[in-house]
């Protein structure tokens, strides 16, 4: 007799409606359920798998990037070091005006120590040479001035039969040059060469 009714719902005298019949629905299993809940076992491993092998590409692609920029400055020193040493190379036959080339197999006319290769003979105590990289042998002593030299070759213009023939250097060579190219090949398969002209 003292019941009442809410949205067709009895209700006891006292007592307070629910609030899920107040809203006159169940309550749905929805995100906010899925959140209360948790992560299972399972769920939790393969989060930390998947996060772990982002983390390992990310970090081999990161590795990879440095790589590249330390071997972009290696070759960039490379390049500045052995361009530097054909700047002074020329700068000596330029200055000296008495060059020649020789091979130390056949016998050089001053020391070139354990020198291979051709070796550039400059004024008559001088010798560009390489040896476990590009020397500078002056006197019964050898300095190292690059190390990143395999070989050195010299290129000459000179005046034959009415023409220009560029050739690499031969005896004799040095007085008829008209312009002398130097070229330094390196380590990693790259070549460098630098020239000038000779004043006559």
């Amino acid at each position: 007799m003292g019941a009442r009714r809410q949205r067709g719902r009895c209700l006891r005298p006292g007592r307070l409606p629910h609030p899920h019949h107040l809203a006159g629905r169940r309550p749905a299993l929805g995100r906010g359920a899925m959140k209360m809940r948790g992560m299972t076992l399972v769920e939790l491993v393969v989060g930390l798998a998947v996060a772990s092998t982002v983390a390992a590409v990310v970090l081999v692609g990161s590795a990879a990037v440095a790589t590249q920029v330390r071997r972009g400055f290696a070759s960039s020193g490379a390049t500045e070091s052995a361009d530097a040493a054909l700047a002074a190379m020329l700068a000596d036959v330029r200055r000296d005006g008495e060059w020649s080339t020789c091979l130390p197999a056949r016998g050089c006319p001053v020391y070139v120590g354990g020198a291979y290769g051709m070796a550039l003979v400059v004024g008559r105590q001088r010798a560009w040479t390489i040896q476990d990289g590009l020397r500078l042998c002056a006197g019964r002593h050898c300095e190292r001035v690059f190390e990143g030299a395999t070989a050195l070759q010299v290129l000459v213009d000179t005046d034959v039969d009415g023409g220009i023939r560029h050739d690499e250097a031969r005896r004799g060579d040095a007085s008829r040059a008209r312009l002398v190219e130097l070229r330094l090949s390196l380590r990693d398969g790259t070549s460098r060469s630098r020239w000038a002209w000779i004043p006559p």
